[in-house]
């Protein structure tokens, strides 16, 4: 029988140099803490936090997050302020309720109606691109794919098209970005003085107003009947009542500010990473120019050098790079028992490093992913989560990436500056302390 030993016998930093550290990069930080310490590592705070950092015990906490765990830690408490009592963040019958209407609205063979409408954003941005882009000048690519994610997100979710109104939502997105990125381990009161609320405050309300107005025309024109939102105001609660517009709006959040943060951010990495690896690009090039019908997204998912380049940027940069559950009793972690009123801090970008289950792992290496090369273990590799919890908004996700990717990929050459290396930072998704900037050449065709 198997030795359980208590939650103190755990290894990890002590308070003072934790709450120090975890500031500077929270992504890093918690890297170096798994190669210190191992795979589960104590990291005392106001409330204790447990960092997972293998893809095992990380499986267990994910099969189990709807019996044993609730959403009450600091982190998810922030995003409940931003997004409302949504998908992401619900338990129970009502989050049962939720993941369904979710999934409605993202089956695939309704989402193919948005690929035209995709398709038609994404090459307005590549002409964008193309008359403004003069030699050897730097694009911030992050900052143009915030620009596309929202208008693909605004427009097939809420139809959406007015300039400024996205201008601005892309400015209070941002707010709230900062916001949920906040480095201190525990949330401060509202009366402590800097403690951002009002900034943040003032931005959710300008959300919920769009949203809200939105909605009170919603009946009285038919321009919203193919988006994604008429499946959200077509679902019913578990005794068969239509939502309230509370839950509406949170849904209506949940589906738009995590679906735009987590596509544009790793839009940026993948592009990125196409110019840092030259002889990628190349391939990837000649791969997609023997594509002619772009409105065939299956196609787009079997092209083998693209998307094995997608799935190490993946690994290297996960778009949900953690996911935190806070336990409401307590929890086996491999041979330690988690108490109670505890935070089980899973990073999936540890996951995605652990020595034990890649080979050189800080190595870019797309090809790790070939047909041939058998993962050591499956869920090493989790970049939309696993489990109940796991990203209801993949399928738009990958639709969007592989049309963006493929669309600019035909159009330009890519390159990187030696004085522009961006630092991975802790943001709503996997994002950069800077915007991420590479130098783009349009390809004369």
């Amino acid at each position: 029988m198997e030795a359980t030993h208590s939650s103190n016998k755990i290894p990890g930093p002590g308070f003072f140099k934790f709450v120090r550290n975890i500031g500077r990069n929270p992504v890093l930080y918690c890297y170096e803490l798994m190669k210190q310490y191992g795979d589960v590592v104590k990291c005392p705070s106001v409330q204790n936090i447990y960092l997972i950092s293998n893809p095992l015990l990380a499986k267990e906490v994910f099969l189990n997050s709807q019996k044993l765990f609730d959403r009450n830690d600091f982190v998810n408490n922030r995003l409940r302020k931003v997004m409302g009592d949504g998908v992401v963040l619900t338990t129970g019958s009502k989050w049962k309720r939720q993941s369904q209407t979710a999934q409605l609205a993202f089956r695939k063979e309704d989402l193919q109606r948005h690929i035209s409408e995709i398709i038609a954003y994404t090459d307005a941005v590549v002409s964008t691109l193309a008359t403004k882009i003069t030699e050897n000048a730097l694009c911030n690519i992050h900052e143009e794919m915030r620009r596309l994610v929202m208008d693909i997100m605004a427009g097939c979710l809420l139809q959406i098209h007015d300039e400024e109104t996205l201008a601005r939502l892309r400015e209070k997105f941002l707010i709230g970005n900062e916001y949920v990125s906040k480095s201190t381990p525990f949330n401060l009161p509202a009366w402590v003085p800097g403690s951002f609320n009002k900034k943040i405050d003032g931005a959710i309300k300008y959300i919920d107003n769009v949203i809200l107005e939105i909605l009170s025309s919603y009946h009285s024109t038919d321009k919203y009947k193919q988006t994604l939102l008429a499946y959200v105001l077509d679902q019913k609660d578990e005794f068969g009542n239509p939502l309230t517009q509370e839950e509406i709006l949170a849904e209506i959040k949940n589906i738009f500010i995590s679906s735009y943060f987590s596509t544009s951010d790793f839009l940026a990495w993948l592009f990125y990473s196409l110019a840092k690896y030259p002889e990628w690009a190349d391939k990837i090039y000649c791969e997609c120019k023997t594509f002619n019908n772009f409105t065939d997204t299956d196609v787009l998912e079997t092209a083998l050098q693209s998307q094995l380049f997608i799935h190490e940027v993946l690994r290297c940069y996960p778009p949900g790079w953690s996911s935190m559950h806070h336990t409401s009793g307590a929890f086996k972690v491999g041979d330690y028992l988690i108490p109670k009123n505890s935070t089980l801090f899973v990073s999936i970008y540890n996951v995605h490093h652990h020595p034990d289950f890649w080979q050189n792992p800080d190595l870019f290496n797309p090809n790790r992913f070939q047909p041939s090369n058998q993962l050591k273990e499956k869920d090493a590799f989790i970049p939309f989560g696993k489990g109940p919890r796991k990203c209801v908004g993949m399928g738009l996700a990958q639709m969007v990436i592989n049309i963006v990717f493929t669309k600019i990929v035909l159009n330009f050459k890519f390159s990187v500056d030696e004085n522009e290396v961006p630092e991975i930072q802790s943001r709503v998704s996997l994002g950069s302390k800077k915007d991420i900037k590479i130098r783009l050449q349009p390809l004369k065709v």
